[in-house]
C-alpha cells in the first residue's frame, strides 16, 4: 500500500465517531450540577436516637442501556462523624405491586471519611460499575443508601422538583415503606446497548473495511 493510500485511511479513521459514548439514563441534578446543600434524607443515624435508617428513590429508564456510572450528592451530617463504611445500591424493582427495592444488581462500598460536611457544596460522589448491568427501558429501578448505625449519611435532596416514588427502611434497608418527601439528588449513566442497526460510528467502520479491501486489490491490480 503506498502512502496516499496510508494517508487516506488515517483521515477516514479520525473521521469516525467514537463509540458506545455514555448517555445520562436519568437525572435530577440541575445544569450545572447542583443540589441542596442544606437538607436532606438521612441513612444510619437518623439523629432521632435508636433507629437505623435507609433511603431509597427510583428512576425508569427510557432506552435500554449498560449501567456505567452513578453521579450521587452526598454529605455527613455537621453534628456527627461517618467513621464508617456505607453502601449504595442499585436493584430492580421487587415487582407484583410491591413498589420497593428487590433484587441487587449492583452494591458500592463508600468510605464515610470521603463525604463533605452537610451545609458545604461537596463534590459529587461518583460511582464507576463493575458488574454493568442492563438497564430496560420501561422497568423502574431503585438507588438505595444504607449505613451503620453510628454513621449520619445525608442524600442531599434534588432542587429540580423531581418527586419520584421513595421508600425509607428504619431496619437497615431489610423492609421498606413508602416515604413522602423530596428525592435525593443523582444521576444514572449507561452506556448505549449495541442494536440491530449498527451506529453511525460502527456503519462508518463497515464502510472503511470495505474501502480498504477495494484499495488493496486497486493497488494489487495495478
Amino acid at each position: 500500500m503506498n502512502r496516499n493510500t496510508q494517508a487516506i485511511l488515517v483521515a477516514l479513521l479520525l473521521a469516525v465517531p467514537g463509540l458506545g459514548n455514555a448517555e445520562v439514563v436519568f437525572s435530577n441534578l440541575g445544569t450545572p450540577p447542583v443540589y441542596n446543600t442544606n437538607i436532606g434524607n438521612y441513612s444510619g443515624n437518623g439523629l432521632d436516637g435508636t433507629t437505623t435508617y435507609a433511603t431509597a428513590d427510583t428512576f425508569t429508564p427510557t432506552v435500554t442501556t449498560t449501567f456505567s456510572t452513578l453521579d450521587i450528592a452526598l454529605s455527613c451530617d455537621v453534628t456527627t462523624t461517618c467513621p464508617d463504611s456505607f453502601s449504595v445500591i442499585l436493584s430492580s424493582d421487587i415487582g407484583n405491586g410491591g413498589d420497593s427495592p428487590g433484587t441487587v444488581l449492583e452494591s458500592f462500598s463508600v468510605a464515610g471519611t470521603s463525604l463533605g460536611p452537610l451545609g458545604s457544596n461537596n463534590a459529587l460522589t461518583v460511582l464507576t460499575s463493575v458488574s454493568q448491568p442492563t438497564l430496560t427501558s420501561g422497568l423502574q429501578y431503585w438507588i438505595s443508601v444504607t449505613a451503620p448505625g453510628r454513621d449520619s449519611v445525608v442524600w442531599n435532596w434534588n432542587n429540580n422538583n423531581d418527586m419520584s416514588d421513595q421508600d425509607v427502611s428504619t431496619d437497615s434497608g431489610a423492609t421498606w415503606t413508602t416515604f413522602d418527601a423530596n428525592p435525593g439528588a443523582y444521576a444514572v449513566n449507561g452506556t448505549p446497548s449495541m442494536a440491530t442497526v449498527p451506529e453511525p460510528g460502527t456503519a462508518a467502520l463497515l464502510g472503511l473495511g470495505g474501502l480498504v479491501v477495494v484499495l488493496r486489490r486497486k493497488f494489487r491490480a495495478g
